[in-house]
């Protein structure tokens, strides 16, 4: 399904994740600064959209001549399988006061010359990719943000699978794999889980009931 880690997982990490279809829910790599993305023109409205905090946020200008960024909301990601590698998107709800916008951005994977980047409907030419643009998408733009509430009820999960790992580990001799070849080894390893998963609702099931406090009946004098 996808990997929980600490903050030493880079964008290289999480595109090579991404591309296979899974989820990387770790923290924002503490050398990602923000820069711009995009300025948004819908009509009469200006959205100046950068990347902080591995999500998109817009560039607000405040009273005393400074600007702030403000995450943009996330309604959805998105996630389409495709042949060869999957795409991931954020879409978003931009608040505006002519009314909000919904915007899809990629996210997860940079994206190469070797990948199908479509063309521009104005001019017709073909849209450059993330590394002939010198952008790092995968560095700046998570599939999970750590903003997000998804991200604060699944990141604190990578503590017990590290636990997990860590007995998987001991169980095996000299703590090598004991088996040959990526499917032979994914095998052990689901059945290593499926044991886990079994001992803990064996012990679920078998837990003492718990002991009801006791009641005093009070009678009038």
């Amino acid at each position: 399904m996808g990997v929980a880690y600490d903050g030493a997982f880079h964008g290289v990490h999480r595109d090579a994740l991404a591309r296979l279809g899974l989820l990387v829910i770790n923290l924002q790599h503490g050398s990602a600064v923000p820069r711009a993305y995009e300025l948004l023109r819908p009509g009469r409205c200006r959205h100046d959209l950068w990347c902080a905090d591995g999500r998109i946020a817009e560039r607000v200008l405040l009273d005393d001549g400074t600007s702030t960024l403000l995450p943009v909301p996330i309604t959805r990601l998105e996630h389409r399988k495709g042949v060869t590698k999957s795409r991931w998107y954020h879409l978003l709800h931009i608040p505006c006061r002519h009314g909000a916008h919904s915007h899809r951005v990629p996210v997860a994977i940079t994206t190469t010359p070797d990948d199908r980047t479509g063309t521009n409907p104005d001019t017709g030419r073909r849209i450059k990719s993330d590394t002939e643009r010198g952008f790092h998408r995968a560095e700046h733009l998570q599939q999970i943000p750590e903003g997000t509430l998804t991200h604060q009820q699944l990141y604190p999960y990578r503590s017990d699978a590290e636990s997990v790992h860590s007995q998987f580990d001991k169980s095996l001799w000299n703590e090598r794999m004991i088996a040959y070849g990526l499917e032979r080894q994914k095998v052990f390893a689901l059945a290593f889980a499926a044991a886990q998963n079994a001992t803990s609702r064996r012990l679920f099931l078998e837990r003492p009931p718990a002991v009801q406090p006791a009641v005093i009946h009070r009678t009038a004098a």
